[in-house]
């Protein structure tokens, strides 16, 4: 029996997920001259989602974090967006990207 080759779901979301956390080494944007990097809604997680843009070029409105809050049911992503980067949330976000 041969193996089964991996669905393109799959190679996708490892791809994307390598390159967002810069080989698996980080979970939160780190500090750089991009706005989205010295946002409230900065790119935090496995999958890096970041919020929206305000009126000032900051992304200081909640957008996606908002949108995954809703889906999941735990509104405490929108007050403590660093919940995001932890374990749990980060392996969430890869069983709800396959």
């Amino acid at each position: 029996m041969s193996p089964t080759a991996p669905s393109m779901s799959y190679v996708s979301t490892l791809a994307q997920v390598s390159a967002e956390t810069g080989l698996f080494r980080q979970s939160i944007e780190e500090p750089n001259k991009f706005k989205s990097s010295q946002s409230t809604y900065k790119g935090r997680g496995i999958i890096q989602l970041t919020g929206s843009k305000d009126n000032t070029g900051y992304y200081n409105n909640p957008g996606t974090y908002k949108d995954y809050a809703d889906y999941i049911g735990d509104q405490s992503i929108v007050s403590n967006p660093d919940k995001i980067s932890h374990l749990y949330f980060i392996l969430m976000n890869i069983v709800l990207t396959w």
